[in-house]
């Protein structure tokens, strides 16, 4: 028997490996100018803001009631919790979501980010954005250490490696055009953005009103292997603006991510 490490000559994604140090750790603090989330036109969902009773979470309201609240989906029934520290603390096979209603009208151009714990780099739902009179829709999701964001109808799928357990995730959206993007904080976004598109049917879908959920794709029951282990601790979301698509949209969103980072690091 050895004490030495042992080596396998492949590539693995950084979210299946195992650390000495807790993921909230992992985050190499994020230096540079930090703003409110609001001040950058951002609704901020704060994981230390949600509202629950005995760990169950009832609501979570927007910061400084900036924003629609977010209510249990209709199929949890009692299942989000209240994550230790901050955040909706979903569990695999059950619908732990949330749901801002009407977060969207006629959407041409929004953006998210989000701050996630996914230490079995299996989160899968984390944001959908789910039209009322279209089948179609748009969500982000993780499988197996790989971020993919993508339409039901499978007309556009952008995807890259997670790059930690504890990361933000960013993804856009501009009249059919779809953004994604993910960082420890340090390096920001700027790196890592990737684009495709247009799909006129992404497009199509995204007319008249649509629901924004949070851990889970729907008010319908679902398949349950769409439902992973993930913290979701933040969420920032643009209704009308697609930080990814530009500098100044890029640099608005790392500084609304640098302080919500600061702030809830700081307990």
């Amino acid at each position: 028997m050895t004490d030495a490490p042992y080596v396998v000559d492949i590539e693995v994604p950084e979210a299946v490996l195992l650390r000495d140090t807790p993921p909230s750790q992992q985050n190499v603090e994020w230096i540079g100018p930090a703003s409110h989330p609001n001040e950058c036109e951002a609704i901020w969902y704060r994981g230390t803001s949600l509202t629950h009773t005995d760990g169950v979470i009832t609501a979570w309201p927007a910061e400084n009631k900036v924003g629609t609240k977010a209510k249990p989906a209709t199929p949890n029934e009692g299942h989000a919790r209240f994550s230790q520290g901050g955040g909706l603390l979903a569990q695999a096979g059950v619908n732990c979501g949330l749901a801002v209603e009407n977060a969207l009208i006629d959407a041409a151009h929004f953006s998210f980010a989000c701050r996630i714990q996914t230490p079995h780099a299996n989160a899968r739902t984390l944001i959908s954005v789910n039209p009322h009179d279209h089948k179609n829709y748009l969500f982000l999701h993780e499988k197996e250490g790989t971020l993919i964001l993508q339409d039901q109808s499978e007309t556009i799928d952008l995807r890259m490696p997670t790059p930690a357990p504890g990361c933000w995730v960013a993804f856009g959206y501009s009249q059919g055009n779809i953004y994604l993007s993910a960082c420890v904080g340090h390096e920001g976004f700027s790196p890592s953005v990737q684009h495709i598109g247009p799909s006129m049917e992404l497009a199509t879908s995204m007319l008249g009103a649509s629901d924004v959920f949070m851990a889970c794709r729907s008010h319908r029951k679902g398949i349950v292997k769409t439902l992973g282990d993930v913290v979701i601790r933040d969420v920032l979301f643009w209704f009308d603006r697609n930080g990814l698509s530009s500098d100044s949209g890029i640099a608005d969103m790392e500084r609304a991510c640098r302080f919500v980072q600061k702030q809830e690091d700081a307990g």
